[in-house]
């Protein structure tokens, strides 16, 4: 099963998506995380990458590497808060 096919499961979503492009559904992992206890923090470098935090308390914590686009930083920090791995 591929990680977008995994994000759909968790999710609830009725069709496969695609959230590493697509920013609405992007949005709606972050919201998803922030409704189960996360704090969220998506930070923009200044060559206009991304990197994405996580955290619920100082000793349990998520941080992705950088990214070139906000979604695909919030599509890898979902997958790291989920312990959701694969392709695609």
């Amino acid at each position: 099963m591929t990680r977008n096919e995994k994000i759909t499961q968790v999710m609830g979503w009725m069709y496969g998506g695609h959230p590493e492009c697509n920013m609405s559904e992007a949005k709606e992992l972050q919201a998803k995380m922030r409704q189960d206890g996360w704090n969220i923090l998506i930070m923009n470098t200044a060559k206009n990458e991304f990197i994405a935090s996580a955290w619920r308390d100082v000793s349990v914590g998520h941080m992705t590497a950088v990214l070139k686009t906000e979604q695909q930083a919030i599509f890898d920090l979902f997958c790291k808060v989920f312990n959701i791995e694969g392709e695609g």
